[in-house]
């Protein structure tokens, strides 16, 4: 049986709504499973800039879009960023 059930090692996750709450669970589970770096949406900066700083690792690279992204073209631009 495979062990890497779930990895993301060289992955970038955008976790909208990702300052608080489900969000901020899923942007720490995806650093967790080894997302090369994570994309975090919120309309808080200081709540995004608390987060990230909170999920950080040496591996796991983070930003902070601030804002709401409307019908996915805030995440097309935040991957065109990348």
């Amino acid at each position: 049986m495979s062990t890497d059930h779930g990895r993301l090692d060289g992955k970038i996750a955008i976790v909208t709504g990702g300052t608080q709450g489900l969000g901020a669970t899923i942007a720490r589970l995806f650093a967790e499973r080894g997302a090369e770096g994570i994309v975090i949406c919120g309309r808080s900066e200081a709540k995004g800039k608390a987060k990230a700083a909170d999920i950080s690792c040496d591996r796991c690279q983070d930003r902070l879009r601030q804002g709401r992204p409307r019908q996915g073209r805030g995440c097309t631009e935040c991957r065109a960023r990348l």
